[in-house]
Order: structure tokens, then C-alpha cells, then sequence
């Protein structure tokens, strides 16, 4: 959308009012097209920690993401509509890079296509996440997801078979560590549980193929945030 010689677009950060700080989520062409009057926005607040379990889109209520040496949250909460004319003579103060991009729009569309997974399942497995939920929100950002396939092996009695893996942002020193760190932790204590355990292995995004997206689904720790 254009305003004099200024260029809004997704991923643009706005100052509206004293101290309050909005990023612009609307898509470019819907901004652009004269049929769409309202641009979506969302509010960030600085924070001074990030926590792993909101971080990758994981959380669909809360994103935790670093742009330009800061740390924001966004909360779906705050998002609302503004009429472009209330947008005429606001100047971007800066923009999401590529990657915070692609994350944003990974974290906005999760909240309509997020994955859930049988209760019977999710009643064994859901203990281990949460016991091991502070050793997530401690990986930061180093940690895309951790993925869980199931195969319902005896219908009558409820019994899985499970493969789980932890995928790392290979481009983060720490990755392999905390990813191989976590995915021990999960194996050994989802083997003490009832459920029988195939695979549970840590990978990086480089190795986490299109195969594994079909098969696998992201297990979201929104309940693990308190």
C-alpha cells in the first residue's frame, strides 16, 4: 500500500502511538487491493528472555522471535484491524528478515490447521512433554519442533506404536546438542511408559525431509506455558 513515497508490507514494523510497537500481518496483496479497506496488525513487547517453547511457531498463542539484537513477543490476543486511512503518513521503522518472515506466517497460519492427536495418545505422552518442558524453553530458538508419527497398533486397548523426532535449526551452534540432549531425555522416559516406542531421534532441518512433513505431525506445547 502506498502512502506518498512509503511502501507498507507484511512484516513492517510500526510505531502507532508512544511506546507501542505493531507489526503489520496482513498479507501484500490483500493490503494492496483496493477491495480490502482493513490491515491486520499485531502488538510487540519487548522481553528479555526467550522462551524455547514459544519460539518456531510451537506455542499458537505466543511467538518469542529476536529482530535486530531485541526480543519481542507477540500475542495473538492483541491482533485488530485498522482501516488503511488511519495508516496514511506512518513510516516503517523496520522489517521482519526472510526467515522471522517465514515464521511469522508459519505461526499465523498454524492457529487454523494445528494438528491433534488422539486423546488416548495424548494422555500417555502429554506428562513427558510437560516434564520435560523446562529443558524445551531452554533450548531457545535452537529447536524448529519436535515431531511425533503414531501408528494405532491394537484398537481395542488403545496401544501406539510412536516415532518421534526433534529437529534443530541447523544454523544454531547449540542445536545438535540440545536436540540430542532432548530427544534422550523423551526415549528414555517414554520407554518406562506404556507406549511402544519406535524411533526417537534428533535431525536437522537440512534432514527433516518432505517424506517426514507427510508422516509426521508437529506435537504443539501450547499446554506446556504457563
Amino acid at each position: 500500500m502506498m502512502r506518498g513515497q512509503i511502501t507498507l508490507e507484511q512484516g513492517h514494523i510500526i510505531c502507532l502511538a508512544k511506546d507501542r510497537l505493531c507489526l503489520i500481518i496482513s498479507h501484500d496483496c490483500d493490503i494492496a487491493h483496493q477491495d480490502e479497506p482493513f490491515v491486520e496488525i499485531i502488538e510487540l513487547s519487548q522481553i528479555e528472555k526467550i522462551d524455547g517453547n514459544r519460539t518456531k511457531a510451537k506455542n499458537v498463542r505466543e511467538l518469542h522471535i529476536e529482530h535486530e539484537h531485541q526480543l519481542y513477543r507477540l500475542t495473538a490476543s492483541t491482533k485488530e484491524s485498522l482501516n488503511k486511512e488511519d495508516l496514511n503518513g506512518v513510516v516503517p521503522m523496520s522489517c521482519l528478515n526472510a526467515a522471522n518472515l517465514r515464521i511469522l506466517q508459519k505461526w499465523l497460519s498454524c492457529r487454523y490447521k494445528r494438528h491433534s492427536i488422539p486423546e488416548e495418545l495424548n494422555s500417555i505422552v502429554r506428562p513427558v512433554f510437560e516434564e520435560l518442558a523446562k529443558k524445551i524453553k531452554d533450548t531457545e530458538d535452537a529447536i524448529d519442533g519436535v515431531f511425533i508419527a503414531y501408528e494405532e497398533i491394537d484398537p481395542e486397548n488403545y496401544q501406539y506404536e510412536i516415532s518421534i523426532k526433534v529437529v534443530f535449526d541447523s544454523q544454531k551452534e547449540s542445536g545438535y546438542a540440545k536436540a540430542t540432549s532432548l530427544s534422550e531425555q523423551f526415549d528414555a522416559k517414554l520407554r518406562k511408559s506404556q507406549i511402544s516406542l519406535n524411533s526417537c531421534d534428533a535431525v536437522s532441518d537440512y534432514e527433516f525431509t518432505l517424506a517426514d512433513i507427510k508422516s509426521f505431525v508437529e506435537y504443539r506445547l501450547d499446554f506446556l506455558c504457563d
